[in-house]
């Protein structure tokens, strides 16, 4: 499963966060094996589920302070719900370990 699909499938509340709400369902089209016999299709498949416990990181930012262009944006190394970040989590640094320093408000 590529990094793009486990991006999206943590997008949508509700799906993949527990045993409960993770189930599998493929058609016998999936796959075939080396004599050409198709996959058994599975319907509402369960199976063993390990809950998400790593924590995002930030991979870069962008600041642009530029007259009508101005912009923050920060890239996270997956989906995060939108409605958890605070803002004013953030500081701005004049250097990597402090220097002049300024709270984001929100």
């Amino acid at each position: 499963m590529t990094d793009y699909d486990l991006n999206l499938i943590k997008k949508i509340i509700g799906l993949a966060t527990s045993q409960s709400n993770t189930f599998l369902t493929a058609n016998s089209s999936l796959i075939t094996d080396m004599a050409g016999n198709p996959f058994v299709a599975v319907d509402g498949y369960e199976s063993s589920f390990f809950a998400d416990m790593v924590r995002p990181t930030v991979q870069h930012f962008n600041l642009s302070l530029n007259s009508n262009l101005d912009h923050f944006v920060i890239l996270f190394d997956e989906t995060i719900k939108a409605q958890s970040y605070d803002f004013s989590k953030f500081m701005f640094m004049s250097e990597s370990l402090g220097g002049t320093m300024y709270n984001l408000t929100g």
